[in-house]
């Protein structure tokens, strides 16, 4: 990875209001990215008409398949199950990041579970709204927001910069 370009393909895992959000901001600022949502069917269906999303799966692994950036936006408990299992399944390179709210116990799970070709960096964006789900996703959600980043020893320094 060594710069924008390379990145084609982002799947969300977790279609709601961070993961909308973020969905619906990167359609708007990098419409060539193509953008998958893991998350149940209803939710998926609503995220597309959204345009939040390019298209939508409830199967994990065919999700991620040759994802550039995987962004896993669920509760923090859901990240820790998420991480073993989509690590098998990643492609080298890939990115991994997530949107939970505490790193410490995510942080050690990603270091353990993903492989060294794997590049993880743990975020928090410090926005939200009263409102949840994919119909309040925003995507001037994260404007003028801080976004906290965590990166590791494992981190790559232009994903991060990217």
């Amino acid at each position: 990875m060594n710069g924008e370009s390379d990145f084609k393909k982002i799947t969300i895992i977790g279609v709601g209001l961070i993961g909308g959000s973020l969905g619906l901001a990167l359609k708007e600022n990098r419409p060539n990215f193509k953008i998958v949502g893991i998350d149940k069917q209803e939710i998926i269906e609503k995220a597309i008409a959204r345009g939040a999303i390019d298209e939508g799966t409830v199967n994990l692994k065919e999700g991620i398949k040759e994802a550039d950036i995987i962004i896993i936006a669920t509760p923090v408990k859901t990240i820790l199950d998420l991480l073993p299992k989509i690590s098998p399944f990643l492609k080298k390179g890939c990115l991994v990041t997530d949107t939970g709210s505490t790193k410490v116990q995510i942080v050690e799970r990603a270091n353990k579970v993903l492989s060294k070709d794997i590049f993880f960096i743990g975020g928090h964006p410090m926005a939200g709204s009263e409102k949840c789900g994919i119909e309040a996703a925003d995507p001037h959600l994260f404007q003028e927001k801080t976004y906290i980043l965590t990166p590791t020893n494992k981190s790559n320094l232009i994903a991060i910069e990217n």
